[in-house]
């Protein structure tokens, strides 16, 4: 056994014996000096105690020298003042993590639970692992559950790394992934779009992480990126490499892959204007992104997407007669094509735009870009259609409408280009193909591609065109320009989400299932009821009754009051969270059918809950019995059920309230 072992375990012992015959936690170095020359019976020499500081910082996982295992703890660094760990276990609880401002973050439970702390006891130690150290600072920034979900598009990030360039860094503090996300959130692309055209992959980048281009577009965007902190001279740095890359024709400094990147790209880089960015949580530049800004923009490009930024290419088909060969698609001179395409073709047209370059996996890829300004959303398999793709292919044609893609079309001679394209119409034909994946090489489509980006104007093609599910009226004003508008107003006021999409399943669904709770999203249809209720009482009774004429008579053609539409939004959440607060089931059930009224009492009548509650059971047992309906909704249902209200009010002389509480 070496001798260093042997006076590692003496200092434990010294430590031990001093702390329990004095009481101390901490035991003073000057005393331990004393103690392990007596152990040892040597003298108390600078060459002795200059052994026992070597072993001791050896073995504490706090000082720069750690190299051993974790034996000691000091309460902080230089203070001269020491004990032994417990125990492993215990040492693998208490940790920290340096944050800003001299504060800490430190948990007794290895990060269950955790807390900011402008002083730190020295049985702390450093928690090494930068992936954890990043997400405990994200937690403490933007809250658990908001942190939570980018943690997870990184994970998603380093499984489509490995998955597109056989790299995956990991424990690197989210460093790569952020750069994948960081571009995607700015400029709204899929991942897979920025993997595999516009990061720099490889350790020498020259100081330049991504170049994001588009052929169409007179500017160029190059970025260094950094989860945290970024150097002051990262402008001049990537504004040195570029130039030289582009203008020299040389390799800068650590810039091969730099260099290599921009020969690849160099005919569709040259002759536009370059614009440099940084992306950082302490640059205070005029052209710098805080990290913060693009977390937001992440969740409103998921939460409120205005388009996808996709470029949809799809081959004209082709036809011979005697010899020759014609492009079949027919044309009106407007922009507007149709045409019989094969299914295989099409699908491997929207995979490439998403890019995705084979059709493994097909079942998991995310199409859910193409559908933002579909009207309806998810709708499942459907199994006659499934049928008739596994038994009679060739048949499908015959069976099925086809769909509609619209966006800014252009003719390239050989191909139709397609900018922000969607799926208008035919969702459930395209994932019923994507989802059976079979016979798709002996299945025609007939492809409507309409050279559209008004959202009036998609909202008659979905209403026109759909032939095979019903599309509901509500769900057409889920693309209204003017509900739309009110959607955006109403999350930037940030307390309410208004869900404008009624029918089937969306991609964003989990999303805001997890950053708002379920009182605080606020469905359209109930939105409706409520606010033109408000706006003409004399409704109150037909928008409980006949809410689907309802919806179809009213022609939203003007901006909504804003003021009115969170009070409406208020008015709902509480009385949804009043609802779930009744246990009595049949008292639940009377307040369901009394619902568009008691919410009517708050919004309209600036009642509070109570009051609110006290002029419902006037009704319910009163009203109900005087007028001798059958049921107690038909109460509610009746076109005179705002006289009702008006009589309840004065019959109690209720005092109203000046606002909602």
């Amino acid at each position: 056994m070496g001798k260093s072992l042997i006076l590692r375990d003496v200092i434990k012992e010294a430590i031990d014996h001093i702390s329990s015959n004095e009481g101390i936690e901490y035991v003073p170095l000057k005393q331990i000096y004393f103690e392990v020359s007596r152990l040892l019976e040597k003298d108390n020499t600078k060459i002795l105690q200059s052994q026992i500081r070597g072993r001791l910082q050896e073995n504490c996982i706090q000082c720069t020298s750690f190299n051993g295992k974790n034996f000691f703890i000091t309460k902080e660094l230089r203070s001269g003042l020491w004990k032994n760990v417990v125990s492993e276990k215990h040492n693998e609880l208490l940790k920290y993590i340096r944050y800003t401002h001299n504060y800490y973050i430190i948990t007794n439970d290895n990060w269950k639970t955790f807390e900011k702390v402008k002083e730190k006891s020295g049985e702390y130690v450093l928690e090494n692992n930068l992936d954890i150290q990043y997400e405990v600072r994200l937690m403490l920034e933007l809250g658990i559950t908001k942190a939570k979900v980018i943690i997870d598009e990184y994970k998603k990030i380093r499984e489509l790394l490995f998955k597109m360039t056989h790299k995956c860094t990991v424990q690197d503090g989210y460093g790569f992934a952020f750069e994948v996300f960081a571009i995607s959130a700015i400029h709204n692309y899929n991942y897979e779009t920025v993997i595999d055209k516009y990061i720099v992959h490889g350790d020498n980048d020259g100081s330049i992480d991504a170049i994001v281009y588009d052929s169409n577009d007179d500017t160029v965007y190059v970025y260094q990126i950094k989860i945290g902190d970024i150097p002051d001279t990262a402008y001049d740095d990537m504004n040195y490499s570029y130039y030289l890359c582009m203008n020299n024709h040389e390799v800068p400094f650590n810039g091969k892959d730099l260099y290599n990147f921009i020969e690849k790209k160099r005919l569709v880089l040259e002759n536009k204007k370059i614009k440099f960015r940084t992306i950082s949580s302490n640059s205070k530049k005029e052209f710098n992104i805080p990290t913060k800004d693009v977390y937001e923009m992440f969740v409103c490009n998921k939460l409120l997407p205005l388009n996808n930024n996709l470029i949809l290419n799809i081959l004209k088909p082709t036809i011979k007669q005697d010899g020759v060969i014609y492009k079949n698609v027919a044309f009106d001179g407007k922009g507007n094509y149709t045409f019989y395409l094969c299914a295989k073709q099409l699908i491997q047209s929207l995979l490439e735009a998403l890019s995705i370059h084979d059709m493994k996996n097909l079942q998991t890829v995310d199409f859910s870009r193409y559908f933002y300004d579909n009207v309806r959303g998810e709708m499942g398999v459907n199994p006659k259609m499934r049928s008739t793709i596994i038994n009679e292919p060739e048949e499908f044609v015959n069976y099925n409408v086809g769909i509609d893609i619209t966006g800014e079309v252009h003719d390239l001679s050989g191909t139709l280009q397609i900018r922000n394209p969607i799926i208008n119409n035919g969702q459930q034909t395209i994932m019923n193909l994507v989802k059976t994946n079979q016979n798709l090489d002996k299945i025609k489509i007939c492809v409507h591609v309409k050279n559209e980006t008004r959202l009036d104007v998609k909202s008659n093609i979905s209403r026109y065109t759909n032939e095979q599910c019903a599309v509901k009226a509500v769900d057409i004003l889920s693309i209204n320009y003017f509900v739309r508008e009110l959607q955006r107003e109403i999350f930037k006021d940030g307390e309410y989400f208004l869900n404008i999409n009624s029918t089937g399943v969306r991609e964003n669904y989990d999303l805001i299932n997890s950053l708002y709770s379920e009182n605080k999203i606020i469905a359209l249809s109930d939105f409706l009821k409520l606010y033109f209720s408000v706006i003409n009482s004399k409704n109150l009774g037909n928008w409980k009754n006949t809410f689907n004429q309802k919806i179809q008579e009213i022609d939203i053609n003007q901006s909504f009051d804003f003021n009115l539409a969170l009070k409406v939004c208020k008015s709902i959440s509480m009385f949804e969270e009043y609802l779930n607060s009744i246990n009595n089931k049949k008292e639940k059930d009377d307040l369901r059918n009394a619902d568009l009224a008691f919410m009517y009492l708050l919004c309209k009548e600036n009642l509070s809950l109570l009051q609110a509650r006290k002029v419902i059971d006037y009704i319910n047992k009163d009203v109900f019995i005087e007028k001798n309906y059958s049921k107690l909704i038909d109460v509610y249902k009746s076109s005179a059920i705002y006289k009702t209200i008006n009589y309840a009010l004065a019959k109690l002389n209720i005092n109203k309230k000046v606002k909602v509480s």
